[in-house]
């Protein structure tokens, strides 16, 4: 009896002539344990980013509605009449001081609204809150793929005539990353 050889696998043209063997079982099982568990930690970080992905959603619906019931409430306090001596306070932010929100009370609201700029006041700081939104849920899955931060990059393009841009958006920063 003659021994056997190895079994012969196809391979590329680069590699012709290669045999391939069985690691021994020690290295076999050390080779599975990482990718097991490479493949829990994936798992675990699909999970995290699904769960940002949810939450980036609930947020844009959150966006919406607001949108949609501060231009349904402007033209709601625009068809009552309201007593001479109302007075609301409409405080937009808990972030800023109440002299620096944009609307303050019931008159400002009707201004704007009869004006016909309140819809487009409305649009311009939904745009603003996407851009949040959009900046924290890049963040957010950005930390669970432990993507390096960077202060900034630079982008070449052939619109500017191959001139680097240095761009210091931490967010386009991220997505880069």
């Amino acid at each position: 009896l003659r021994p056997r050889k190895p079994p012969r696998t196809s391979c590329p043209p680069a590699l012709r002539g290669c045999r391939t063997t069985r690691a021994p079982l020690g290295l076999q099982q050390e080779i599975q344990d990482f990718a097991s568990g490479y493949l829990m930690m994936l798992k675990t970080q699909l999970n995290e980013i699904d769960s940002a992905c949810d939450q980036f959603k609930k947020t844009i619906d959150d966006v919406a509605t607001l949108y949609l019931a501060s231009e349904s409430s402007a033209s709601i306090l625009a068809a009552i009449q309201l007593p001479d001596d109302f007075e609301l306070q409409m405080h937009l932010s808990d972030d800023f001081p109440k002299e620096a929100t944009t609307i303050r009370d019931t008159g400002d609201v009707l201004r704007l609204y009869r004006s016909g700029t309140y819809g487009r006041l409305n649009s311009y700081q939904v745009v603003i809150s996407l851009c949040s939104v959009f900046e924290v849920w890049v963040k957010s899955v950005a930390d669970k793929l432990r993507a390096p931060e960077r202060k900034s990059i630079s982008i070449t393009s052939w619109r500017r005539e191959n001139r680097p841009e240095v761009v210091k958006n931490q967010t386009l920063c991220l997505v880069r990353s």
